[in-house]
């Protein structure tokens, strides 16, 4: 269930999940890498400080999901957190397209809030989001 205020939402499971279940899925369109870095290129200039661009290598291929559009989909709206994580993406196929989907990688409890570490490495964006370092 997303929660919050636009900047400040997040999803809180609405059950139980056991490790290695669906949460829920990432939707996003799925594009390019050039697009997605016109499209990065033109949220920098216009000041848009984040985008929903999720960049996974399933396959062997780098592919990006874009959900910047604000959609209010679940998957879209689960935080960060880089110690204490409870879901991961994961890229499956789906009837020959792939998907961008959440797994419950530990038992998740009713009401607790759902969170996946980012995964980003690059100095230069922690030193911008100082958060993305950081813990609950």
């Amino acid at each position: 269930k997303p929660f919050g205020v636009p900047n400040e939402r997040g999803v809180i499971a609405l059950r139980k999940f056991d490790q290695g279940s669906v949460i829920c899925t990432y939707d996003g369109e799925r594009i390019t890498k050039k697009e997605s870095n016109i499209r990065w290129e033109k949220l920098q200039k216009l000041g848009v400080p984040s985008c929903f661009i999720f960049e996974v290598q399933a396959d062997g291929k780098w592919m990006d999901f874009d959900a910047t559009d604000d959609n209010d989909t679940p998957g879209r709206l689960i935080n960060h957190s880089r110690y204490n994580p409870n879901c991961a993406p994961t890229v499956i196929k789906v009837n020959g397209d792939f998907v961008l989907a959440f797994f419950a990688i530990r038992m998740i409890r009713t009401g607790e809030e759902l969170t996946f570490d980012y995964g980003e490495t690059s100095r230069a964006v922690i030193a911008d989001n100082p958060w993305l370092a950081e813990d609950d």
